[in-house]
Order: C-alpha cells, then structure tokens, then sequence
C-alpha cells in the first residue's frame, strides 16, 4: 500500500512465475509489501497473501 493508502497493480500472468524487476520506494514509504493473490479460471479469487521488506 502507498502512503496515500493507494495500491499499484504490478501485473499478472498465466504462468507459475512473475518477475518484478527494479521497485523504487516512494517517498515516505517505510516498506515495501507486495500483495499475492491467485485466480482461477472461473475468475474466482484466493485470499491475499503479503510480505512486509522494509526500505
């Protein structure tokens, strides 16, 4: 989450792996936490799944 409370989707894919390259902090970020979650193919969601990288 974003220090304006805001999101940023990253992307997605089809495959078994994704690839984030090069994240910048924004300013005033104190941590990184990517957000995971996996669908389906009737589009049905999981819960999320997080990690908390300080800067």
């Amino acid at each position: 989450m974003l220090p304006d409370g805001g999101r940023r989707f990253l992307g997605g894919t089809r495959g078994a792996a994704f690839h984030v390259p090069g994240l910048s902090r924004e300013q005033g970020e104190p941590a990184l936490v990517p957000e995971v979650r996996a669908v389906d193919e009737l589009f049905a969601v999981s819960e999320p799944s997080s990690v908390r990288h300080p800067w």
